[in-house]
């Protein structure tokens, strides 16, 4: 299960006030499935997946110095850019080392596309999360690259059953069996957005962003 974050304690991680919160939300940076009410011994509160919340805080704290909130929602949104590229020399030196090397037999030499830049991104933050091992990162980026062109909600998920490993996307629930370990959960549309703002951070010469 992903772990959540409480409304109380995200304001006092992140140092954003209750209002700037809600703005974000009403400004679409923010998807309302990530703000969920659950039930607690103080009535209803509002908790949000962890790690989700606290980059896209991150991403847009980073950018508000130099993008509207409404420009931003281009940036962070999960819509899919059109005719992204970039070479080797400007994305793979910002991914693991093991698996730039192992995606050597699966990507393209010169230029990568978008679908080849959202696996790679993904199965990176899968190798960085430390649960992954790199055979299985490498199996996580020949998904994505088989896969279609992914819809807002579709998620990568990683499963272990008798030490097996297999993953594929779903953009519903998933109900594993009770030999099933879920392993990771990575949202590809957060990964579009990260994606974009490394784009844009490389264009503006900045040399990398926040992956």
């Amino acid at each position: 299960m992903e772990e959540l974050i409480s409304k109380k304690e995200l304001l006092e991680i992140t140092g954003i006030s209750y209002g700037a919160l809600y703005r974000y939300k009403r400004k679409n940076l923010i998807p309302d499935e990530w703000f969920v009410r659950k039930s607690t011994f103080t009535g209803q509160e509002t908790f949000f997946p962890r790690e989700l919340i606290l980059r896209r805080i991150e991403q847009i704290q980073e950018l508000k110095e130099e993008v509207s909130l409404d420009g931003m929602h281009g940036m962070l949104s999960g819509n899919i850019p059109e005719n992204m590229t970039l070479t080797h020399a400007e994305f793979m030196p910002h991914i693991a080392v093991p698996l730039a090397d192992a995606a050597k037999k699966y990507v393209a030499e010169n230029t990568l596309g978008f679908k080849e830049l959202l696996a790679l991104i993904t199965a990176d933050a899968a190798m960085k999360s430390g649960k992954t091992a790199l055979t299985e990162c490498e199996q996580i980026l020949q998904t994505l690259l088989s896969y279609r062109t992914p819809a807002p909600g579709d998620r990568l998920l990683g499963y272990r059953s008798s030490g097996v490993f297999f993953c594929f996307v779903v953009s519903g629930e998933v109900w594993p069996g009770a030999d099933v370990h879920k392993v990771i959960e990575i949202d590809l549309e957060e990964r579009i957005s990260a994606l974009k703002v490394f784009v844009r951070d490389k264009n503006n010469g900045e040399g990398g962003g926040n992956q």
